[in-house]
This record gives structure tokens, C-alpha cells and sequence, in this order.
């Protein structure tokens, strides 16, 4: 399975604002199985999901016959036009216009099959946003997978205070201050720019306290209470120090009052090859026969569960 030949194609979806979205669609000459929607956190871009020589969780999912479409958010990766001290976007808009677009646009595309979402770090609070501002659980939602994703940063550590509280909080706004936005990978702490706007609103969700919108104070929290949500996993590894801290994680889950969720430390003394970080739990070359495995597991567990759901929805 992991040296099959795969298909990579560029879609793009231009929205009212101008704005021109990337999507990376992988998938196997015969691919047909449920689509999976892969979103990447915050100073990143979708490459923190696949190579082009066919590495990476996104290539792992489609060799195992899924449909995967990476996005690049806003100004990021290959959607235009790219962030500068001219853009004036926000992670609301990330959540009011950008999510909805591409979840629209893949249920016209797939209508018949389920989906699975699937984040890396902060790309999980975005989705979870997503869904509160929906009011509801799409019915071809299968499942959510989120890789190292908290909203608040409360471990209290040393990396905590460099990475958080020395560069993203002070050394970035200093940044944004100077450049107009956030060139973080220009800086060497990240592989992608952030607007001024959107790291602005990022830094008022980690510091613990309610999940607000900082535009017009919409409460996530308590909109996400009224939904049945669906299944969920939760995986961080064990060396994630900050970025993505077991603990962490765990508070988030908690603030989604989701009780069904599953969460898996991923390290050595859980039986896993090597105590994975914030990055490398995406990027080890071991990660396609360590932990990527039990996440293909959890994904064909929650299909079957879908479809006998709605059983007849979908033949492949």
C-alpha cells in the first residue's frame, strides 16, 4: 500500500470576497471511498499533511482507498492572494465563509458519501467553531479526528513560557507591529504567514477564559452544548510540551461537553514506536506503521457505524 501510485490534483474555489481557495485532492486511480477533509492549524498550510513524493497522513488515508482534499486556508499555501500588511482577514471569516464554502462545496461534490474531518492543532478549534455556527451536525459528517489540538494553554512548563507566552504572545505581536502581519515563516517558527487579525483572535482563545468570538462575542461553547456531536478522536503525543499538551486537549474536549469523545496519548509507554512531539506525530517516517494505523482503524470503525446509519445511502 505505501509505495501505490496516487492522483494529485489542484482544485480552487474563488469566494465572494475575492479570495481563492486550494484544495489538494489525493486520492488512488480507483479511489471511491468516503472523502476525508484535512485542516491545518494556525502558521501552517497543508502541506503539514503530504508531500509530493507521497509521504504524510493525507497520502497514508488515500492509499487505504479515501477520498482526502487538504485546504489551504486564506492566503496560505497555494490559495491567493497571499497574507500581507494589506489583508484585513480574520479567523471569523476563516469560520463564517471559508469552512462553510469548502463543506459545501465537497457535499455537492460527494453527495452521497460520508465525511470525515480531520485537523491538526488549532485546525480542530476551527472546526468545532465550524459546527457551532452551523447549529448542527451535517448528517454526512461521519467523525472529527484532531491531531494535537487544544484552545487553552494552561500547562504551565518552559517551553509554555518561550513558545507561548515569549513568541506568541509578545515576539509576535511585535512582528505583526513591524510587517503588518505575521511572517512567521520568514522567522523560522512556523511553515506559513498569519494575518494580524486572525493571530490577534488566536491569542485572545488560548488564554483561558470563555470561547467568545472576539467580533461580535458569539458563545462556541454554549451553542456546541446543543448539538449531538459526532464521534470524535483526540490524539497528542507525548513529548507535545505545549502546542498541543495532553492536558490541554483535554480541557478542550471538556469544553465541548462531548462525553462519546476518545482520546489516545500517543508515546512509547503506550506501546507506540517513539514519544512523538507537536509536528512529528504528522511527519515521523514511522508514523504510517505506528499511530497513523489506529487512526485508519477508528475512521473504518465510525464508516460502518455511518452506514448502518443510513443504511442504502451509498454503494461504492
Amino acid at each position: 500500500m505505501l509505495t501505490e501510485p496516487l492522483q494529485f490534483n489542484s482544485l480552487f474555489m474563488t469566494l465572494p470576497t475575492g479570495q481563492r481557495l486550494h484544495l489538494r485532492q489525493i486520492l488512488r486511480t480507483e479511489g471511491k471511498g468516503p472523502v476525508i477533509w484535512l485542516l491545518h492549524g494556525a502558521i501552517e498550510n497543508g502541506k503539514i499533511f503530504y508531500s509530493e513524493s507521497g509521504k504524510g497522513l493525507a497520502c497514508f488515508l488515500a492509499r487505504a482507498g479515501y477520498q482526502v482534499y487538504v485546504c489551504d486556508l486564506g492566503g496560505r499555501g497555494q490559495s491567493t492572494p497571499p497574507i500581507s500588511r494589506k489583508t484585513r482577514y480574520s479567523q471569523t471569516e476563516t469560520i463564517l465563509n471559508e469552512l462553510p464554502a469548502i463543506q459545501t462545496y465537497l457535499q455537492a461534490r460527494h453527495p452521497q458519501h460520508p465525511v470525515f474531518w480531520l485537523a491538526h492543532s488549532w485546525g480542530g478549534v476551527l472546526f468545532f467553531a465550524h459546527l457551532a455556527r452551523l447549529g448542527k451536525v451535517p448528517s454526512h459528517l461521519a467523525g472529527v479526528v484532531c491531531l494535537g489540538t487544544k484552545r487553552q494553554v494552561k500547562v504551565k512548563n518552559r517551553d509554555r513560557l518561550i513558545q507561548i507566552e515569549g513568541v506568541w504572545k509578545r515576539f509576535a505581536y511585535l512582528l505583526t507591529a513591524i510587517y503588518g502581519y505575521l511572517p512567521a515563516r520568514q522567522w523560522k517558527f512556523g511553515s506559513d504567514s498569519e494575518s494580524r487579525s486572525s493571530h490577534h483572535q488566536s491569542v485572545c482563545w488560548v488564554k483561558p477564559g470563555p470561547w467568545r468570538d472576539p467580533e461580535d462575542d458569539f458563545d462556541y461553547e454554549t451553542a456546541l452544548q446543543k448539538l449531538d456531536l459526532p464521534p470524535a478522536l483526540f490524539l497528542t503525543g507525548v513529548a507535545d510540551s505545549c502546542l498541543g499538551h495532553a492536558q490541554d486537549v483535554q480541557t478542550f474536549m471538556a469544553e465541548l461537553h462531548h462525553p462519546g469523545a476518545e482520546f489516545k496519548l500517543i508515546g512509547k509507554a503506550m506501546g507506540f514506536l517513539h514519544d512523538y512531539d507537536h509536528i512529528n506525530l504528522l511527519t515521523h517516517p514511522d508514523a504510517p506503521k505506528d499511530h497513523f494505523i489506529p487512526i485508519l482503524n477508528w475512521l473504518e470503525q465510525q464508516e460502518k457505524r455511518w452506514q448502518q446509519q443510513h443504511s442504502g445511502a451509498v454503494v461504492y
